[in-house]
């Protein structure tokens, strides 16, 4: 039998995943979506299409065969661009700023705070930025094309948020009620952004605030806090969830835990992933001290 030539493909990563777009005649091109070092096969492999809102979406392990009711989504809040800068030290350059939002960046802060770096700005976004907006308008795509869906039960992982505060506070050996306002208000802009882009749709949000600050405080890596809207809803009918790449874990492990398949609308953002992007102007970031935020 004559050997068959495989197609050639580029390959990228995304927060620890591996996107490859396939070397086809398609009208559209094709990703493949897996997660980075996966030899145990313990997470979901996905084929995505590109799209006009988003890089490329699909749907994980199916688009559902049944008309949804319920559908399960949210947002990050903070992305990349929520940071703090350090000073240098003697002889070196400064670090790069460090996000309160990713467990890893939080570790390093810590041990930056156990040092005695003083502490030069934080950087806040004040305005959705590329992240959110994409995201946001994805969502109000997938809504459009199940018109059966009654209810959109949306995480806003606010206490998860106030919990790394809770971090940064414990290791900084104060309070920042600043930092913690800011955050309250960006959670409300973040709605008034879904109000503009949903319209009407917006009516059938009922916002889900999931866990709490002492359970992020006990972990900042924990996922269970993510997991509970998923859990909830185990039991219910005519579910589906709608994620970016990164998110779908959250119906993957449902499965693996109990069994029950809960499809998912998914989605990559961008290239590189605008969740990671620090230096995004959409956000309006302001820049204030630490004398600011006291």
């Amino acid at each position: 039998m004559a050997a068959v030539d495989l197609p050639i493909v580029t390959s990228v990563a995304y927060s620890g995943w591996r996107l490859s777009r396939l070397a086809a005649a398609n009208a559209s091109p094709v990703y493949v979506a897996c997660k980075e070092e996966d030899a145990e096969h313990a997470h979901p492999v996905l084929r995505l299409v590109g799209a006009q809102t988003v890089l490329c979406e699909g749907y994980w392990p199916f688009r559902p065969t049944f008309a949804p009711k319920q559908i399960l989504a949210g947002t990050c809040l903070y992305t990349a661009a929520w940071a703090v800068h350090f000073a240098a030290a003697t002889d070196s350059s400064a670090p790069r700023p460090l996000s309160l939002g990713l467990p890893g960046d939080l570790n390093r802060i810590k041990k930056l705070l156990k040092q005695r770096r003083p502490i030069t700005a934080f950087q806040i976004p004040t305005q959705p930025g590329r992240y959110h907006q994409r995201l946001i308008r994805w969502q109000a795509e997938v809504l459009a094309r199940f018109p059966s869906i009654e209810t959109v039960h949306y995480t806003l992982p606010v206490h998860d948020y106030h919990g790394y505060l809770l971090h940064f506070e414990a290791a900084l050996g104060q309070s920042l009620p600043g930092l913690h306002a800011a955050l309250d208000d960006y959670v409300q802009t973040i709605k008034t952004f879904m109000q503009e882009v949903w319209g009407e749709q917006v009516e059938k949000v009922r916002y889900d605030v999931p866990g709490t600050p002492e359970l992020k405080m006990l972990d900042s890596s924990s996922r269970e806090n993510d997991l509970q809207l998923y859990l909830a809803a185990i039991n219910q009918e005519r579910v589906m969830g709608m994620e970016d790449l990164p998110e779908v874990a959250l119906s993957h492990e449902v499965a693996r835990r109990s069994g029950v398949l809960i499809p998912c609308a998914v989605c990559v953002l961008d290239l590189p992933d605008p969740y990671l992007v620090r230096d995004d102007a959409v956000c309006a970031t302001q820049w204030v001290t630490l004398a600011d935020v006291q």
